[in-house]
């Protein structure tokens, strides 16, 4: 069962894509559509799909979020402490350890390269694409500025 929203933007067309291809692959796989707040909602929990859980759901990160391993919660394995679906690999937060306790650039070169063949191993998660959010002012506004999302604080007119 894959939940996905159908008010965010973002991610709506994302999981459609994602059953779609699913279903190529013959997945049986039940497409769940619902508000944002009703799919966070049942991403939260942890029963089966028949008692109101689910099996996949499809979210983004800016880079930033993601491009740390010891923060970054596509890659921690760490059960209960970890992302939703609580993935639990004690192979990639070891390797994950390694790389925070690195004592220099080459072993956490090391560290990073043992990472990626484990959480490739395990599969914590699967990329279905990236994108970049374009946002238009106009140009008689400054203060613009920059980041992972249109920021809509700091701007003025003239």
């Amino acid at each position: 069962m894959l939940v996905n929203p159908t008010d965010f933007a973002a991610v709506t067309q994302q999981g459609r894509v994602t059953a779609d291809l699913m279903r190529r692959l013959g997945v049986n796989i039940d497409l769940v559509e619902s508000d944002w707040a009703t799919t966070v909602a049942r991403r939260a929990s942890r029963e089966p799909p028949a008692r109101g859980g689910w099996n996949l759901h499809n979210t983004n990160f800016p880079a930033a979020a993601v491009a740390n391993p010891a923060v970054s919660p596509i890659i921690r394995m760490n059960g209960d402490r970890a992302w939703f679906g609580w993935p639990s690999d004690a192979a990639v937060e070891a390797q994950v350890d390694a790389w925070i306790n690195a004592p220099d650039e080459a072993g956490q070169a090391r560290a990073m390269d043992a990472l990626q063949q484990a959480t490739w191993e395990a599969v914590p998660f699967a990329p279905t694409g990236m994108f970049r959010l374009r946002t238009a002012f106009r140009s008689d506004l400054s203060g613009v500025l920059q980041g992972p999302n249109p920021f809509l604080w700091n701007l003025r007119r003239g």
